[in-house]
């Protein structure tokens, strides 16, 4: 997965495969199994880091061959579960996260700025993604963002 100039692997699940033999694997969204290289090594992805990727993601990779003497490989079927805060006829959905968020963030996991909060992508020392500050527009804006090239708050008024 790539996503906000990150990308993880995901490396659980592996073993012998048998020539011939169908595969089915499930991998869950959670950062249990994925990794990132640094300098080639893998190290296991931070649950900020695999956050900062699951926020935006940009690219879904899916090795389909892992050995040289593979004649064919073959993806049937790609899905991916959603959950939705109701009731749609279908199964509960597990491995669901939902946190209480800090003034200023939300989303199920706080990865989002609240409505009156900007992100200050270039602060990363809170984490990767930079923190939310209150917009610093005296309560008079829909919304603000950060402009990084100016150095300033842009302020969308009222």
């Amino acid at each position: 997965l790539t996503g906000n100039g990150l990308t993880v692997h995901y490396g659980l699940g592996g073993g012998p495969r048998s020539a011939g033999t169908e595969e089915k694997n499930k991998v869950l969204l959670k950062e249990d199994g994925w990794f990132v290289l640094d300098s080639g090594v893998p190290l296991p992805a931070t649950k900020e880091e695999f956050l900062k990727v699951l926020s935006n993601v940009e690219i879904i990779h899916v090795r389909a061959s892992d050995s040289k003497d593979m004649e064919q490989a073959m993806i049937r079927k790609a899905m991916m579960d959603i959950s939705v805060p109701q009731n749609t006829g279908g199964p509960p959905a597990s491995g669901v996260e939902e946190c209480e968020c800090p003034d200023g963030y939300s989303g199920l996991s706080c990865e989002q700025c609240d409505t009156g909060y900007y992100r200050e992508e270039s602060d990363v020392s809170s984490g990767p993604l930079g923190p939310c500050n209150s917009c610093p527009c005296n309560d008079n804006q829909d919304s603000c963002t950060q402009d990084v090239e100016a150095q300033q708050v842009v302020c969308v008024c009222k």
